[in-house]
């Protein structure tokens, strides 16, 4: 099909990297929209499509922004048309894993609308069964992603085949939906409307979820390919086709009328047009206030609360929540009010944190705003990873995963050079939403901390006995540890440098206890200090080969822009600070005074 108009973050183009994670791995999601007289129908529902999307599959730095006012400028010229919006992961990464990939790609396309469209809404269409099936995911059901080569084999069939479309079923044979489109159906013998269950393959489209929400006698289920001889009759529907009828399934004719009742009736305007033959203009008046009132009254929560919102949840398993809780006991205000308000009805996954008093409003902008409650973790300066890879362990709301089980693995799953990755993580507070994984805490901070790193290494001062980057950063990891005073850091910077310059060795007792580890009692001994391990700075020359803690920026500042001084030695005051020596026999008079107490 041809194109009518095609971005790519942003900039007119159709030229994509052969290296971006959608074509090569299917990594992202997308939506497809119908352009009516210059606009997106439905615009915020497909952002919001999009945004869920985004999170179920853990994508960052999504721009929604951006991609509205792209989404509304680019079909300002179409009359009618057919709008694509595909969000991959972007260019990078390693194999399957997304480490060193940060930055997504944006594809915003136009395409002609389909001519057959609007015969099918008029005659109906006649549907045929697919022999290629749809695999079952709890992973990817509902989500409009971008691994479509299930419905590629069964357009195929289609394709070659002389029925407008193809029924598709999953490994079960359980009824799912159609090449491009989600089914509804009726039944003999029943006035309810049937649709699928998808908690486990096909799209959650959005034309559904405004069908599903406009029928209060709706079920959703799991219905095998061998009972449908008692579907009466049967319609498609998607963003872009609306409701199409089906006039034939199989060889079997099905009733059309009842779709056409469909077709021109909204539920909800039935239900209010009958309250409006009933009560007088002024009484309607009143029951939308009435309305407006009960949602907005405080409800008697005590306390802070969080509450979890599960995949593919509804508004009625929201209200039977917030009954379980006693926190509504009357659900009719509520169902009337997102029939009002049907954007309050997309309630969004995730964990949400409830506070005291809080109104029905309050609660269903939280959740259908995704406003999802954020938990927090704060690493500090000084201390080393395996006690950061322990705290972690212990956090609430955090999916633990093998590849924080120790430093070696940290180290393998992203991608850091060094077997033991110590230093390599920036220490600050990181918050996080229900269900993170704790590989995706790290590596935000080992992001964090190679920006950081590159940004300083590229203002460090000339002249500095460093052969690169990793080993400023070693440097500042032994500061980190020698003073908790950050005003003095840059001398004690100084120290080091003066010493590495002179071939002196750095005598750091932190190097040490690093070193002996588990050893250490809290004391070093003679027998530490002459410990024979590549981090003993009193036995070898130079740097140890890592560092020795996370330093946090102002002792990376300190070990790239150090103070000038003439120092070689410090001691410790005991309150903190330091006495610094030009030489050994200032630093012996410093010793005497401050460890021996000799005055």
């Amino acid at each position: 099909m041809a194109l009518l108009y095609s971005e790519v973050n942003g900039e007119i183009s159709q030229n994509l990297n052969i290296l971006d994670r959608g074509f090569s791995y299917g990594d992202g999601i997308f939506t497809t929209a119908k352009i009516l007289n210059g606009e997106v129908e439905c615009l915020d529902l497909h952002l919001l499509r999009l945004k869920e999307g985004v999170e179920r599959i853990y994508l960052k730095g999504v721009d929604f922004d951006a991609i509205r006012q792209s989404m509304i400028e680019c079909v300002k010229s179409f009359e009618l048309a057919v709008l694509k919006v595909v969000i991959s992961a972007g260019a990078g990464g390693r194999g399957y894993s997304r480490v060193g990939c940060e930055t997504p790609t944006i594809v915003i396309t136009v395409h002609p609308f389909p001519t057959q469209y609007k015969q099918w809404s008029i005659d109906g269409i006649k549907l045929g069964i697919a022999q290629s099936q749809l695999g079952l995911s709890t992973a990817l059901s509902g989500l409009k992603h971008l691994n479509r080569l299930e419905q590629v084999l069964v357009r195929k069939e289609l394709d070659e085949s002389d029925f407008d479309d193809l029924l598709v079923t999953n490994i079960n044979n359980e009824i799912i939906e159609a090449s491009a489109a989600n089914v509804f159906w009726f039944e003999s013998g029943s006035q309810s409307l049937f649709t699928s269950d998808l908690s486990f393959s096909g799209v959650n489209g959005i034309a559904r979820q405004r069908v599903i929400k406009s029928f209060n006698d709706i079920k959703i289920v799991s219905k095998k390919l061998d009972e449908i001889d008692n579907i009466s009759a049967m319609f498609l529907c998607n963003s872009v086709m609306g409701i199409v009828p089906v006039r034939k399934l199989g060889e079997r004719n099905l009733n059309m009328n009842i779709i056409s009742d469909v077709k021109k009736t909204n539920h909800f305007m039935k239900k209010a047009l009958l309250i409006a033959c009933c009560l007088s203009l002024i009484a309607v008046v009143a029951v939308f206030h009435t309305i407006e009132e009960k949602m907005n009254e405080k409800l008697l929560i005590e306390e802070a609360e969080l509450i979890t919102i599960s995949s593919g949840a509804s508004i009625n398993k929201l209200i039977n929540t917030l009954q379980a809780k006693g926190w509504v006991s009357e659900a009719l205000w509520l169902k009337l009010y997102v029939r009002l308000n049907p954007d309050k009805a997309l309630v969004k996954k995730g964990t949400y944190q409830v506070q005291p008093n809080s109104s029905l409003v309050d609660i269903l902008t939280l959740i259908t705003e995704g406003k999802e409650y954020q938990y927090s973790v704060t690493f500090i300066e000084g201390t080393r990873l395996q006690e950061w890879l322990w705290q972690v362990q212990e956090l609430p709301g955090i999916n633990q995963v093998k590849e924080t089980a120790s430093p070696e693995a940290l180290a393998k799953a992203l991608g850091i050079s060094q077997r033991n990755p110590e230093g390599w993580f920036f220490p600050e507070t990181y918050s996080y939403t229900n269900n993170t994984s704790s590989l995706e805490i790290f590596a935000r901070a080992h992001t964090k901390m190679k920006r950081v790193l590159n940004e300083e290494w590229q203002a460090r001062a000339s002249d500095l006995p460093y052969k690169n980057a990793y080993q400023a950063l070693i440097m500042a990891s032994i500061i980190e540890k020698e003073t908790g005073l950050i005003e003095e850091q840059p001398q004690i910077a100084s120290v080091f440098i003066n010493r590495l310059e002179k071939n002196m060795r750095l005598q750091t007792d932190p190097t040490v206890i690093y070193g002996v580890r588990e050893v250490y009692k809290g004391d070093i001994t003679r027998a530490h200090l002459k410990d024979k391990n590549e981090y003993n700075t009193y036995v070898i020359k130079g740097l140890p080969p890592t560092p020795i803690a996370m330093p946090g920026l102002t002792a990376i500042k300190a070990s790239l822009n150090p103070d000038q001084t003439p120092y070689y030695y410090f001691v410790s005051r005991g309150d903190g600070s330091h006495k610094f020596s030009k030489t050994n026999a200032e630093h012996n008079k410093a010793v005497a005074k401050y460890i021996l107490g000799k005055n």
